[in-house]
């Protein structure tokens, strides 16, 4: 099978740039004929074309001559403590190609993706022992059943807001998945501050999306206004990484939002580990979809929520939608950054 040279091109650059390729040929007397690559990389150095492969590369000791038509040992952690996948196989004419392709990038994705679930998870597990304490449902854990509240507690009035990062998927699909967690991970940052400095509990983390509920954690606010101030900081920061991104000429994004308030059954599920919460009802599902129909930077809300919101409401202005092909009634804000900041 032929290939186009623009691909050829394209992934000799890539695995040249990114997998840091070194490559030898080892004749029928083990002795180097051909090399190419950066060793150096590896811990290897002074190799000459004429020397015995093992004698100079330690790695390749016990597997020369090969055994077998072709050897892959994937994340091989060499003496140079660099990791790298190693294929060796041979040719018709008795010779043998050593090839070592670095994963270490591999690797770094990996922690990344890594700390960010650990992150999340001990800000969950954090935000579960505050709602544990306040319900006395410090109970021993049952594995993987859910724990509702006692009945007088199950029902609660509270408010529920989504969102989302406009563009990002699209975004997501065409940069490396390295670029895409740095760049997700500082937004995300910046959204959910002040979801938890507004007595947000942060239900879930899907992708570029956020779920929180306000109402739930001991707070003296109202948990409509606590949502939209959460929302309004949360842009705040969000132009803030904005105006640093564009100084180096990098993409920005914004998000769109869902508020809406009314009864939901909350849970617990409890784990060995840790709790978290369950919350069932619709306003979950209305703010979701509010969510959905948002633009960037534009906060849509429920009537349970605006009349909940005094003053605030000037800013929103009546907005039809049309949701399960029904009309529905929300309230619209277009936030601007250089708006009054009095909230």
């Amino acid at each position: 099978m032929s290939f186009p040279e623009a691909l050829v091109n394209y992934l000799s650059q890539l695995i040249e740039q990114e997998r840091a390729l070194a490559y030898l040929k080892i004749d029928s007397q083990g002795k180097i004929s051909l090399l190419g690559g950066d060793w150096s990389v590896y811990g290897v150095n002074d190799l000459k074309i004429g020397d015995l492969a093992e004698e100079k590369i330690a790695f390749l000791s016990g597997l020369l001559p090969l055994p077998e038509e072709k050897i892959l040992l994937p994340q091989l952690k060499l003496d140079s403590d660099v990791s790298a996948d190693l294929h060796i196989f041979s040719t018709d004419n008795k010779e043998t190609w050593v090839l070592l392709l670095s994963v270490a990038q591999e690797e770094h994705k990996q922690q990344i993706m890594q700390q960010k679930i650990n992150d999340l998870s001990l800000l969950r597990e954090k935000q579960a022992r505050m709602l544990g304490m306040m319900l006395g449902s410090e109970t021993e854990s049952v594995d993987y059943q859910i724990k509702l509240f006692n009945q007088s507690e199950q029902q609660r009035e509270v408010t529920i807001l989504f969102i989302d990062l406009k563009g990002f998927s699209s975004y997501s699909e065409q940069t490396s998945p390295e670029e895409t967690f740095k760049v997700l991970n500082r937004y995300l940052r910046a959204i959910i501050g002040p979801i938890i400095d507004e007595a947000g509990l942060l239900d879930k983390v899907i992708g570029d999306g956020v779920m929180a509920i306000f109402g739930v954690l001991p707070s003296t606010g109202i948990p409509q206004k606590m949502a939209l101030r959460a929302v309004l900081r949360a842009m705040n920061a969000v132009d803030e990484l904005n105006e640093l991104r564009r100084l180096e000429n990098l993409p920005v994004f914004d998000f769109g939002t869902g508020i809406a308030s009314g009864t939901i059954s909350l849970g617990l599920l409890n784990g060995k580990e840790q709790k978290f919460l369950g919350a069932l009802g619709q306003p979950v599902k209305l703010a979701a979809q509010l969510e959905n129909k948002s633009q960037a930077r534009e906060i849509l809300i429920d009537e349970a929520t605006f009349y909940k919101l005094a003053e605030m409401q000037q800013q929103f202005s009546l907005h039809t939608l049309l949701i399960n092909n029904k009309s529905f009634t929300a309230f619209s804000w277009l936030y601007n950054f250089y708006e009054d900041k009095t909230w």
